[in-house]
């Protein structure tokens, strides 16, 4: 019923630290941020135990970038779903995973907790973090 699906849609704005007003906007009146949050609001919809999110910091700035990391985490804490992170964005894939993958050319180079992959020896790794790793280690 509609009633029903306002009520969903409320509550998974709630989730994801949105107020009803968004209901009443155009994506145009939205800001980069709202619509990431509304995206994943759309996603949790329907109570899946897997989301995919793909590029979810692209196109924003470094504090909204860190929001939807902090959103990720809450939504796994509260949802207890899966979360599949598919980034570039380094210091996002440090802060919220509690496994990383790095892929080059489509093959595995790096994977293990985010410890072991920015320890690790493989050249293409060292490079690809670069300047991170002084940033990352204190959080690792």
């Amino acid at each position: 019923s509609g009633e029903e699906i306002k009520r969903i849609a409320l509550e998974k704005l709630r989730l994801v630290d949105l107020e009803e007003d968004v209901l009443d906007l155009m994506p145009s009146e939205l800001s980069g941020g709202m619509k990431k949050r509304v995206a994943i609001a759309r996603a949790i919809a329907t109570d899946p135990k897997l989301i995919i999110y793909d590029e979810p910091t692209s196109g924003l700035d470094p504090i909204t970038s860190r929001t939807v990391d902090r959103l990720i985490l809450q939504l796994r804490e509260r949802t207890g779903t899966t979360a599949i992170v598919v980034t570039h964005d380094m210091m996002s894939a440090f802060t919220i995973s509690d496994r990383l993958i790095l892929l080059r050319k489509g093959e595995v180079v790096a994977s293990g907790k985010p410890d072991d992959v920015i320890n690790s020896p493989h050249p293409f790794v060292q490079e690809f973090i670069g300047d991170m790793k002084k940033l990352l280690s204190p959080q690792v």
